[in-house]
């Protein structure tokens, strides 16, 4: 959910918002599988939270991923730094930046 007061750009792309910052996908204790293929295995090396949301970075081969999700989720995953983890990655869009 979001205030539609703070982020009234956002109304009307509720579900494209709901999907970016929730994880209830991931696999609960390899007791479900995922349909999502892109998956890397990492440490998690720093959590930055608030009352709504909350950054992961995530050390991984492919080198640190950030995972920003609702801070309800990070509790209900019991997330601390140095846990194992599974990043999973759906994008949905691709943005450059020229060099």
């Amino acid at each position: 959910m979001f205030s539609k007061e703070l982020f009234p750009e956002l109304v009307g792309h509720f579900n494209f918002l709901e999907e970016a910052i929730d994880l209830s996908y991931v696999r609960a204790q390899d007791s479900m599988s995922s349909s999502i293929r892109n998956q890397l295995k990492g440490k998690v090396i720093a959590i930055v939270s608030d009352k709504v949301l909350s950054e992961v970075s995530v050390e991984t081969a492919a080198g640190v991923v950030a995972s920003v999700i609702t801070t309800a989720s990070l509790k209900a995953l019991k997330l601390k730094k140095g846990d194992t983890v599974s990043v999973l990655v759906k994008a949905t869009n691709v943005s450059l930046e020229k060099d």
